[in-house]
């Protein structure tokens, strides 16, 4: 099989090492186009004993992963295996006459034409997985698993006929009921009955889950593509999955159901028919972050997020498949944005004050990243000071951005009003830089307020950037529409009649292709 390089590019450097170091916890690294496939720690030397020790299986191209339930996991029922010789922890539901007992180690259920049945009250967690087992003797029983009351229907189980069962499911909410019942006249018997969380690998929990995918579009694909999706096992589609897709207008999407709605859909663009990517998609109950290639990173935020029960590589429930080709995918611990910001390829990172993040609905960063179409990860914070930039970039929270080329504009210099406090604020930058242990970064002066005309202060610290960072200073003195006194003028303001402080999306947009300029004059 031919195709891509998963394409992890790390960012050459000091960084380098670091940036290996900070990679989230790999589950799985299956790379078709070397034979190399990884499951934890452990190497395997065939995609079949891989698989055996994940517990996937292979239909043709396709894989799929789960429901994997850990050793340890608790037995969220009581007396499911009705041991205890009665039906101790069940509710027995009769309205219409008919029995439950135990009976030879099970529960019999005996209707004389309405239904009777059993059921019991779990405590779990919203938007988690489940795997529900159960044993079907003498004939039809129904089950209804996940309800939110005790008879309720809930995302899993049907009409059984004799047999082994297994299905997983997205808890809605708790408690969450495990409901048995026979509805037509006859006699059936129930047993090992058995509900407990799982995964679709393990060391995968409810926090999240980051795939990353080198594959490419098949020459004549038409319709739904089902690149990677992770759900459950189902008789039916209860509409709780997640999935990474390239729809029938071509475009490669990030989407989430839930209850058969959808609640996370980001658009990463089309790909052609031939054509190649490169994704990654962080997937956790808080958010959802996708960047293709080294693109812009998009976020959404969603409502639920289905639990992680069955991982589908190359398909999905519904039986919509991927006929590509897939190079590589590699399954990390972790659905945080920082987990896919540890992956994320290209990307700038940028550190400062107000100037760095969103304000007045302007956005240098934001505007960067459109600009340049690669990804933009800022970790300022409005009013910053110095030592708060230093201390940000120091921090263990930021490790995994410490290789990004980097990007610092302290926009305002406060607390700073005097020429003697100019050295401290010097020395706290300088902290800053020194812990990025590499030379990809830029810094720019703070700005002067509208109508400024005090310079003393300004022109020490920019006379300090210049020694101490030549090569490195962007100025916008350079770049913005000055007044008489060197200052921006108000045009350069988001409200200038109101805020003499913050740069509107005129200046904004000069400043970002600056930046970009400077980037790529220097090969960053």
């Amino acid at each position: 099989m031919t195709g891509l390089s998963l394409g992890l590019s790390l960012e050459a450097g000091a960084g380098r090492t670091l940036a290996a170091r900070v990679r989230p916890s790999r589950l799985l690294d299956i790379d078709f186009t070397r034979d190399r496939f990884r499951h934890g720690a452990r190497a395997y030397p065939s995609l079949s004993s891989l698989l055996a020790a994940a517990g996937g299986v292979a239909a043709g191209a396709a894989l799929t992963f789960g429901p994997n339930v850990a050793p340890d996991a608790e037995e969220l029922l009581v007396n499911g295996d009705f041991s205890a010789g009665d039906l101790s922890g069940w509710t027995v539901v009769a309205p219409g006459g008919g029995t439950a007992s135990v009976v030879g180690g099970a529960a019999r259920l005996t209707s004389t034409g309405a239904p009777v049945g059993i059921t019991q009250s779990v405590t779990v967690v919203a938007d988690t997985a489940y795997l529900a087992r159960y044993r079907v003797i003498g004939g039809t029983t129904n089950f209804r698993i996940g309800g939110l009351s005790p008879t309720a229907a809930g995302p899993a189980g049907g009409t059984r006929a004799p047999g082994l069962y297994a299905d997983s499911f997205s808890a809605d909410g708790t408690p969450s009921h495990f409901y048995a019942f026979r509805s037509g006249d006859g006699m059936v018997s129930v047993d090992d009955l058995s509900l407990k969380p799982c995964t679709p690998l393990a060391g995968m929990d409810r926090s999240g889950i980051t795939v990353e995918i080198s594959a490419s579009v098949a020459a004549d694909a038409d319709g739904v593509q089902i690149l990677w999706s992770c759900g459950h096992l189902m008789t039916a589609d209860a509409g709780d999955d997640i999935a990474i897709l390239r729809d029938g207008a071509g475009h490669l999407r990030v989407r989430c159901r839930y209850a058969a709605s959808v609640v996370v859909d980001l658009d990463l663009g089309s790909v052609a028919p031939g054509g190649a990517l490169d994704v990654r998609v962080s997937f956790s109950p808080d958010l959802v972050s996708a960047q293709r290639g080294d693109g812009p990173i998009r976020s959404m935020v969603p409502s639920h997020m289905a639990g992680f029960g069955v991982m589908r590589v190359g398909h999905d429930h519904a039986g919509n498949a991927w006929t590509g080709e897939i190079a590589r995918l590699g399954v990390f611990a972790g659905g945080a944005r920082r987990d896919l910001e540890r992956l994320a390829t290209g990307a700038i990172r940028f550190e400062g004050d107000s100037f760095a993040i969103s304000v007045m609905g302007v956005s240098l960063p934001a505007t960067l990243e459109a600009l340049m179409d690669r990804g933009v990860i800022t970790t300022a914070i409005g009013n910053s000071t110095a030592a708060d930039i230093a201390a940000r970039m120091g921090a263990s929270e930021f490790a995994h951005l410490l290789a990004r080329t980097t990007i610092i504009w302290d926009g305002s210099e406060n607390p700073v009003a005097t020429l003697g406090e100019v050295p401290d604020y010097l020395d706290h930058l300088a902290a800053a830089v020194t812990a990025l242990g590499h030379h990809r970064y830029v810094m720019i002066p703070p700005c002067a307020n509208l109508g400024e005309s005090d310079f003393a202060v300004h022109d020490a610290i920019r006379i300090g950037f210049l020694s101490r960072w030549p090569g490195h200073c962007l100025d916008w003195r350079d770049h913005l529409h000055l007044d008489g006194n060197g200052a921006p003028t108000a045009a350069m303001f988001a409200d200038p009649e109101t805020d003499t402080t913050h740069l509107g999306q005129v200046a904004m947009g000069i400043m970002a292709a600056a930046i970009a300029g400077h980037l790529e004059a220097r090969g960053w």
